[in-house]
């Protein structure tokens, strides 16, 4: 029972460790975009970001804290499979309560007006894709007599007294027209820190719009549902253990193990899209084919299972290294 009692603490540990990492480096990367010399914003000013950011980053710190405890895993001797049960349940009981219950800044505090402000100058234009804004004033997340211009179609021009910002999402809210703006696709007018490394921006974006889909499944589809999906992407997540051993090269399996994470992580949103939609109705019977995610990842942990069949066990690569 030694080796259970381990498996569990060190889990939890990297939990909190990868918490706070990802809190801290996606507080920083936020606060880096958003900000803006008029706020005169300094780092003391960084911890609303950072509970919002904590909540967010809450279950992928439970994934990459399963992922590293699974390989730990090679290295217990006896009571391997009680161990490995206990962790499974212990990552799929964590990272259900903390897609539903993840804290964030929203319920927790309100920010003081001018913590974390949008990056919109008073006195200049912002373009975006299809509209042009210009602000003329600002209070703290309330943009002052705001000109709208839209370009292409039929070119509505608007005045509106204020607008709304989010200063976490970084979206612009146009209530009078019914119009949200993105900060993200502004073309000029922000003044950044630094802008992340593409591949980073690729990964989180993958990572957020996996959590939004997890989320909008238990929204949508009720809490029976949910937890069958949050078991199923469990199961896929599982089957990439089989890659840790895959070689006597520790850093060959880790680069592995963290591939085949970013793939279901990937993977898992677009089968919510129209084309695996169409797709799953036309090899499934339309009573099947509304659970067509849940049997692809259940597919994955399977494909997953049976490669590492073929891999050498642990008790052997263990054997080889010990010579």
């Amino acid at each position: 029972m030694r080796a259970v009692r381990q498996v569990s603490i060190a889990f939890f540990l990297r939990v909190i460790v990868y918490s706070l990492a990802i809190g801290a480096l996606a507080a920083g990367v936020r606060f880096g975009m958003g900000h803006d010399p008029e706020a005169v914003a300094g780092v003391s000013r960084l911890a609303p970001l950072f509970l919002d950011s904590l909540g967010r980053g809450l279950p992928w710190a439970v994934l990459l804290a399963f992922a590293a405890t699974l390989i730990k895993l090679l290295y217990v001797g006896r009571f391997r499979r009680l161990a490995g049960t206990v962790l499974w349940l212990l990552f799929v009981s964590l990272f259900g309560v903390a897609h539903i219950h993840g804290p964030s800044v929203r319920d927790a505090a309100a920010l003081r007006p001018g913590r974390v402000a949008p990056v919109v100058r008073s006195g200049g234009v912002t373009r975006f894709p299809h509209a042009d804004l210009l602000v003329t004033g600002r209070d703290g997340y309330s943009l002052l007599g705001v000109l709208y211009l839209e370009r292409g179609g039929e070119r509505e021009i608007a005045f509106l007294d204020e607008a709304f910002v989010d200063p976490f999402d970084r979206d612009i809210e146009l209530v009078e027209i019914d119009r949200h703006m993105s900060m993200a696709e502004a073309q000029t007018g922000p003044t950044v820190l630094f802008r992340p490394p593409e591949l980073l921006a690729t990964l989180v974006d993958a990572a957020e719009r996996t959590h939004e889909q997890l989320n909008a499944v238990a929204n949508g589809h009720g809490t029976l549902r949910y937890w069958v999906e949050i078991v199923a992407f469990a199961l896929a997540v599982t089957g990439t253990w089989a890659l840790a051993h895959m070689s006597r090269w520790p850093l060959l399996n880790a680069a592995a193990v963290l591939f085949a994470f970013a793939v279901i992580v990937f993977l898992y949103p677009l089968l919510y899209g129209p084309e695996a939609a169409g797709l799953f109705e036309l090899i499934l019977s339309p009573e099947v084919a509304a659970f067509g995610p849940v049997l692809t990842l259940t597919s994955v942990w399977i494909a997953l299972t049976v490669v590492g069949l073929v891999f050498p066990s642990p008790e052997r690569i263990q054997l080889e290294l010990r010579g």
